[in-house]
């Protein structure tokens, strides 16, 4: 089996403050999600991150259209970026346990959906080529755990996929109508890993007095 390349990413400012004591008061994002105004004050700089990621890809990947799967390590207490990273290598995804919460994919109309992922064309003016889909998932991945009583996760890897071995699956949310496009399935289920084209590594900047 091929080796799976992995590329790091060092990616300044991506800090996140924890607070014991908060107001009370909140913000509402523009995905309707209600956070302590005190953690949207302290946010991180979504958009200066999405451009390091998306400058990356630009170098690895211009004119080809990819699948991109952005990951948090915080959403799997248990493992570490190598466990998760070994995972990936041998299974060609992150999704190891379909009994954890969040995993098993409902969807209305009970379509067997493989992974979510962004579909992004490389190399196109910049700004629309991904950075903004990258920034949205970033700021998604830090808001949406608020609405289900959890503390922001910090996306630490991505899974660049190539297109061609997935097929795109419609289909549609429990209380949404419109039908969603970011699910898929695996042309060569045996061949899982063979879609991958690397893995992502998302590092903080370290300073020479070793702050992160």
């Amino acid at each position: 089996m091929k080796a799976i390349p992995i590329y790091s990413i060092v990616i300044p400012n991506y800090k996140f403050k924890q607070f014991q004591q908060l107001s009370g008061a909140m913000h509402y994002t523009e995905f309707g999600t209600a956070i302590p105004i005190e953690y949207w004050a302290h946010k991180p700089d979504f958009s200066t991150v999405s451009q390091y990621i998306i400058q990356q890809l630009r170098t690895l990947y211009f004119g080809q259209k990819i699948g991109l799967r952005l990951l948090s390590s915080m959403e799997h207490p248990d493992k570490s970026v190598e466990d998760l990273i070994a995972i990936i290598q041998q299974i060609g995804h992150d999704r190891y346990d379909l009994k954890r919460k969040g995993d098993g994919y409902q969807n209305i109309e009970q379509k067997q959906i493989d992974l979510f992922l962004l579909e992004i064309a490389i190399g196109q003016e910049k700004g629309s080529d991904g950075e903004e889909q990258i920034r949205h998932a970033l700021q998604s991945f830090y808001c949406h755990p608020f609405s289900i009583g959890k503390k922001p996760s910090k996306i630490d890897l991505g899974i660049v996929y190539q297109l061609d071995h997935l097929e795109a699956v419609s289909h549609t949310y429990e209380g949404r109508s419109e039908a969603k496009k970011d699910g898929f399935i695996f042309k060569s289920p045996e061949r899982k890993s063979g879609a991958i084209l690397a893995i992502l590594k998302l590092l903080p900047l370290v300073t020479s007095q070793g702050s992160k």
